[in-house]
């Protein structure tokens, strides 16, 4: 099977090309999430404290699951 009139393979400066866009957006990503740790760590929002309630079932089954049961519903329903 050939791809050739659905994508043209790049050439030696397309890859090169390809590969340098693909070293920064990587470095872009890993910056950006340095920065959101940076910020959370200095707000001491990795305190275990605050992470804890995440593994009570009763918020699981009283806020979460509905929430995102209401939140796939209303998407199903603005896409129909």
């Amino acid at each position: 099977m050939s791809y050739a009139n659905l994508y043209e393979v790049p050439g030696p400066r397309g890859i090169r090309r390809n590969r340098l866009l693909a070293v920064v957006v990587a470095a872009v990503l890993l910056g950006l999430a340095y920065f959101v740790y940076v910020r959370f760590d200095a707000k001491d929002q990795w305190a275990a404290e605050k992470w804890t309630p995440l593994l009570r079932g009763d918020v699981w089954a009283t806020f979460i699951l509905p929430g995102l049961a209401g939140t796939l519903g209303a998407a199903v329903a603005g896409v129909v």
